[in-house]
């Protein structure tokens, strides 16, 4: 749908201009040549109704819409469609009661409204009278007084309100109208016929009058004008058809007219099939509509006026509603005007407007059909930057844009005086000084004779001039929302070169000044809160008294512009709070402090920012908005206060009764006492719906509503069409609902009185409820003295109760503290048991590191900074141990102890001890570039077995002791600053990821000779970016360390935690898999990083059978994303282990090598000679699990399994050592 506030899809309406003036009687009416599109609206019919094409429409009595189509008609109540199925091609027609009667296929009726409001139709005739007399296919209907005449393929019929008379005259006419008090009919044949009081009599001939080629007729003023192919345009004046009007043909004749109709201001409107819509006026000015303008489509059935003089256009898929004459009518893009319109005035009959896309002027030139003429706006040339403000000075005119004012002559602009300025203003008292505003001060333009001279008057002031006016012999201007000035006249208009002063005018700092402007020789000022002036008696700004704002706020608005037409109107811009729809006033003030402030466009400009009013003469008002100008006549009456009703259509009770109340006489409105709706106080929920018959569309309506009994006032105008109330308590009510416009017209109120009856409070089972409670008051007073004795007893057990667990708290923060200082495995055994048992690691790696004589240091220097240098050394190393999980023990002086493989054992132990020195003496390394007094740092490393457990009664301390302790301090005690030193037993644990330097055999005190190693860094191969990082090989390395923890977690877990159920899914065949997997990938030749995958995959695919049997490899995918983190798998690798552990489902497809190899290994057992060992295997935990039920069954399953595997990889295939034809026949024969 097109509406007013979304202008820019309403298509071109082109002014016209097309000479009728040949006829006879006047055929056109009077409109301005400047006008543009009037208001145009598409409306859809529901499509799934299947009753398109449409053919024609007409209002029922209650002014709902009645559409006729194919095989039914279509009733529009302004919010819902219903239908109502009628044979063939159906027509309407209205009697002057309101009747409405339709025809079909062999089917003639009326329309009745059922109490429900929906349609009934009630058959007239039947489809075959007993004299084998049919109706046939009904094509057109013109109803007189009672009687309706009816054309269809078998002859003229007459429905005489008792019975129908078939075949009234003896030939079929072409088409029948009604003319007057008579009916006539045309025969291409014989010619134009009239039908009165049940006499046939013969206007004219075909021959003479060229009817046989008939293409249309019309009426105009109670005449009748019939066209012809052959004549053109001929009028029937005093039952006498006239010779052919002069030019006619010519002007039709490009136009197959399809349908006629003559508006409320005496326009006509000829409708066509290929040609939109034209609408003919009494000068020789005439608008075209078409598709490309707002029309739902150039192909036009049937044209009608509704009851408010609103045309309506039928055509084949949906409707056009048009507002003609319309005093609003629009000009944008389609009429050639690009951009934001900022201003609007006529000069030389010209009408200009100034956009941001530069300055347009308006002319009418020839349309491509001939007599027709377009409105359109064209460029002025020699201006390409936007237009904003403009002058005229006696009979010249200038516009002001962004590289200065140009003068406009002959429709094109020339730059008259560069520079940049801000706003003009033109002085009242002499037009040809101007004042110009710009970003220094302010600037006098003289124009003397079509020439221009400048000369600064006030500059200083630091800030661009946004707005000028004049008042009290002074000129305003205003730069910032909070900074105004002025200046006298006799200084303004000095010749004096010098500059004239100016005073700053204090504004209340709580306002901001929107806008100033002279109003009635006061200067007024827009402001954030109201209207306010400068009163030069008290030489201050105070409200402005002669529109004061108690009665602006009043009406509940905020003003958000304001202009002077310089009559006596004020426009202004404004909305109501929290929305944001704008509406614009025209407000009429007197001296007498009294005004008159109507909303002249309310909600047709609901969200367009108004930039500028021109208001022409008493006649014409233009509206400058976003991408858009509008046009008003002021003179016109648009009958906006349209009459239309708005209809409660149902009334829903507590959710599940409904009642229909569709039209005013149907019986449920009868709402006297005896037949009042009654609502029981259970079902004291009501919803109300109802619409409005203005058929202007759903969301261009607004609804206000009130409950008498309950609420007296209007609720504010809302779109919803319904309305909830619950939980009413008992009294009578009446709903009241109304509706409003796009154009604020108000429609009369509907109402509904109900009642809600009364809370069953005195009824014989209420009178037990009673007594019962009276007893329980008496037993709750017995009870009420226990209950204070508990609750003394509750209250003592609530303080008990705190402290016990303020109690809780503080053994929280005591076990947060141990957790903190011992391993948390063994601050859990300690919180639970109080005691901590002691282990023994068969292999831990100790490490220890001491500082280069820190007893020496120690003597020298501060304590303070000592401290601070040994705090800032062991953060560094703490966060080093945690990075390689390895556990601190503690410190003592300057020696730092760590150890790795404890509390949780592992096999990665020391090569992580190892990294992890190297990269303690690489920060002391780093640290030394910046300070040269860093302390010098030896490490030492061992590893071998030792013994940790907690040892103290009131300080707890973990440690760890055995012989592995005291050979890692030799290490370090034998070691040189800046170096790592390692025991040869650790070297065979790490030489294949580090390379060291052979110290030999050094002396240990109580130890002999021990062979030491220094270690120089990782291994070439494995370093990273430094010696000291490595890369993803040695990560792979580590992680085949790793993978022997898992091994043996998982095999161990499997062989407590499977179910006994399992016979086949065992830890054996997972350790099966996993040498498989080996197998298969080193054949392959798949890298190492893909072997590991493939190995930790096997581990882990079938340990989901712990805990789910039948979705185990979803489990196993679960419990690998919660297992491999602890050893240190990143993400990336998780995934893919994930993707492989799916792989191995049945149904699945391998993707690629890896998932091959692994879907291969897990079904090696296929290919072996113990195939029936381990298929019977898999038998038992099948039947145990329910899910064979025989040994012939899973014999079957296994020899169809093997019939459709093959194995993917060709490791696989070679390694097979029975054919799967073998083993089909071992089946068969063994098992």
């Amino acid at each position: 749908m097109n509406f007013p506030n979304n202008f820019h899809k309403v298509g071109f309406i082109f002014l016209l201009g097309l000479s009728l003036t040949i006829f006879k009687q006047t055929f056109l009416s009077a409109q301005y040549q400047d006008v543009g599109l009037p208001i145009i609206e598409r409306i859809t019919p529901p499509a799934h109704y299947g009753l398109y094409p449409y053919h024609s429409a007409t209002l029922d009595q209650y002014g709902f819409l009645l559409l006729s189509g194919d095989n039914g008609i279509l009733r529009f109540d302004g919010m819902r469609w219903e239908p109502l199925f009628i044979p063939g091609t159906t027509c309407i027609s209205i009697n002057e009661s309101g009747k409405v009667f339709v025809a079909g296929n062999n089917t003639f009726g009326l329309i009745k409204y059922r109490d429900d409001g929906s349609l009934e139709f009630l058959k007239l005739v039947k489809e075959k009278s007993q004299t084998d007399q049919s109706l046939g296919q009904v094509t057109m209907m013109a109803g007189l007084d009672d009687q309706v005449y009816i054309l269809s393929n078998t002859g003229l019929h007459l429905w005489n309100n008792h019975e129908l008379l078939y075949n009234i005259i003896p030939e079929i006419p072409k088409t029948i109208f009604k003319n007057k008090d008579s009916i006539c009919f045309i025969s291409p044949k014989t010619g134009l016929f009239q039908y009165f009081n049940g006499e046939v009599s013969q206007v004219t001939d075909a021959q003479t009058s060229g009817i046989e080629t008939l293409s249309t007729y019309f009426l105009k003023e109670d005449n009748l004008y019939i066209f012809t192919e052959g004549n053109g345009l001929q009028q029937w004046y005093e039952n006498v058809l006239l010779p052919p009007i002069k030019g006619s043909l010519e002007i039709f004749k490009e136009n197959d007219v399809t349908d006629f109709v003559q508006l409320t201001d005496e326009s006509s409107v000829l409708a066509t099939r290929s040609g939109g819509l034209i609408l003919n006026q009494t000068t020789t000015y005439s608008n075209l509509i078409n598709k490309e303008s707002g029309l739902y489509d150039n192909h036009i059935n049937h044209l009608f006026n509704d009851h408010s003089g609103n045309l309506w256009v039928v055509h084949n898929d949906g409707l056009t509603r048009i507002e003609w004459p319309s005093p609003l009518t629009l000009f944008h893009s389609d009429n050639g005007l690009s951009g934001n319109v900022y201003n609007v005035i006529r000069h030389d009959n010209f009408i200009y407007a100034a956009t941001s896309e530069g300055v347009y002027y308006f002319e009418q030139i020839p349309d491509k059909i001939p007599g027709l003429i377009k409105n359109l706006f064209h460029p002025v040339s020699g201006i390409n930057d936007a237009g904003d403000q403009f002058i005229q000075v006696e009979n010249d005119l200038y516009i002001l844009s962004g590289e200065g004012l140009y003068q406009i002559i002959d429709n094109t602009a020339l730059l008259a005086l560069p520079g940049n300025f801000n706003v003009l203003y033109q002085l009242p008292s002499d037009p040809k000084i101007i004042i110009a505003g710009a970003n220094t001060g302010l600037i006098r333009i003289n124009i003397e004779e079509g020439n221009l001279f400048t000369q600064k008057v006030a500059e200083g002031f630091g800030l661009p001039v946004a707005q000028i006016t004049s008042g009290h012999d002074r000129l305003w201007w205003s730069a910032l929302q909070s900074e105004l000035f002025s200046i006298s006249y006799a200084r303004l208009l000095e010749t004096d070169p010098q500059l004239a002063e100016y005073r700053i005018i204090n504004f209340p700092e709580h306002l901001s000044v929107y806008k100033i402007l002279n109003i009635d020789q006061d200067v007024v000022f827009l402001t954030s809160g109201g209207l306010y002036s400068f009163s030069p008696e008290e030489d201050q700004i105070l409200p402005y008294q002669k529109l004061p704002n108690s009665k602006l706020f009043s009406r509940n608005i905020e003003i958000s512009n304001i202009w002077n037409d310089g009559n006596i109107n004020l426009w202004l811009q404004a909305n109501h709070p929290g929305n944001d729809e704008q509406i614009i006033f025209r407000l009429n003030f007197t001296d007498s402090v009294e005004f008159d402030l109507n909303p002249v466009f309310e909600r047709l400009f609901k969200d367009q920012q108004v930039n500028s009013i021109f208001v022409e003469n008493e006649m014409t008002v233009w509206i400058c908005c976003h991408e858009q100008l509008a046009r008003f006549d002021m003179t016109s009456d648009p009958d906006w206060d349209t009459k239309f009703t708005t209809y409660i259509r149902e009334v829903i009770i507590h959710k599940d009764s409904s009642i229909f109340c569709p039209f005013p006489g149907s019986d449920l409105n009868d709402q006297t006492d005896e037949k009042l709706l009654q609502i029981a106080h259970s079902r004291n929920d009501i919803t109300f719906k109802f619409s409005s018959n203005h058929l202007s569309g759903e969301r261009s309506m607004l609804y206000q509503y009130r409950l008498k009994g309950r609420e007296d006032i209007w609720s504010g105008w809302e779109p919803n069409s319904f309305k909830s109330y619950h939980s009413l308590p008992r009294g009578t009510y009446i709903f009241e609902v109304r509706s409003k416009d796009l154009h604020g017209s108000i429609s009369s109120i509907s109402s509904f009185t109900f009642r809600v009856s009364a809370p069953p409070l005195w009824s014989w089972w209420t009178i037990i409820i009673y007594v019962l409670i009276l007893l329980a008051g008496v037993y709750f007073i017995q009870k009420w003295r226990a209950f204070m004795h508990l609750k003394e007893r509750y209250r003592l057990e609530y303080i008990v109760e705190e402290r016990t667990e303020s109690l809780l708290k503080e053994k929280e923060k005591t076990d947060n503290l141990l957790a903190n200082l011992l391993p948390k495995k063994t601050a859990d055994e300690l919180m639970a048991s109080g005691k901590a048992t002691s282990s023994k690691f068969k292999m831990a790696t100790v490490l220890f590191a001491d500082i280069q004589g820190f007893t020496k240091i120690a003597e020298q220097m501060n304590p303070d900074l000592l401290i601070d240098e040994l705090d800032q050394f062991y953060f560094q190393f703490d966060s080093v141990v945690e990075k390689y999980n390895i556990e601190k023990i503690k410190t003592i002086g300057d020696a730092y102890m760590a150890a790795g493989g404890i509390p949780i054992k592992n096999r990665t132990n020391p090569v992580e001890v190892v990294l992890a020195g190297l990269e303690m003496q690489h920060f002391m390394k780093e640290l030394k570039k910046t300070k040269t007094d860093i302390w010098d740092l030896r490490i030492g490393i061992h590893t071998g077995s030792v013994i940790a457990g907690v040892i103290g009664q009131k300080k707890f301390s973990y440690d760890i002791w055995g012989d592995t302790v005291n050979t890692a301090s030799r290490m370090e005690s034998s070691g040189e600053v800046g170096k790592v030193n390692i025991s040869a037993t650790t070297y065979e644990l790490i030489k294949e990821f580090f390379d060291c330097d052979y110290r030999g055999k050094m002396p240990v005190k109580y130890k002999g000779d021990i062979e030491m190693y220094f270690v120089t860094g990782l291994k070439p191969s494995l370093q990273g970016e430094t010696k000291e990082t490595p890369n993803q090989d040695f990560q792979v390395n580590l992680q085949m360390l790793r993978l022997l923890d898992l091994e043996e977690y998982v095999i161990q877990k499997l062989n407590d935690e499977s179910p006994e159920s399992l016979y086949f899914h065992t830890a054996a065949h997972a350790s099966h898999v996993y040498t498989q997997v080996e197998i298969l990938g080193r054949s392959e030749k798949v890298p190492v990083y893909d072997l590991l995958l493939l190995r930790s995959a096997a581990l882990l695919h079938d340990i989901g059978y712990i805990d789910n049997i039948d979705k185990h490899e979803e489990r196993s995918v679960e419990m690998a994303r919660e297992i491999l983190p602890i050893y240190r798998y990143p993400d990336e690798q998780i995934d893919q282990i994930c993707d492989l552990i799916l792989a191995t489902k049945l149904s699945a497809v391998p993707q690629n090598l890896n998932q091959k190899i692994i879907y291969d290994a897990n079904l090696d057992h296929i290919g072996r000679i113990d195939f029936l060992i381990q298929s019977d295997k898999l038998y038992q935990e099948m039947r145990a699990l329910n899910k064979v039920k025989s040994k012939k069954e899973w014999n079957d399953q296994q020899v169809r399994f093997l019939n459709e595997h093959d194995f993917y990889t060709i490791a696989a295939q070679k390694m097979r050592e029975v054919t799967k034809e073998q083993q089909i026949q071992n089946i068969l024969e063994f098992s």
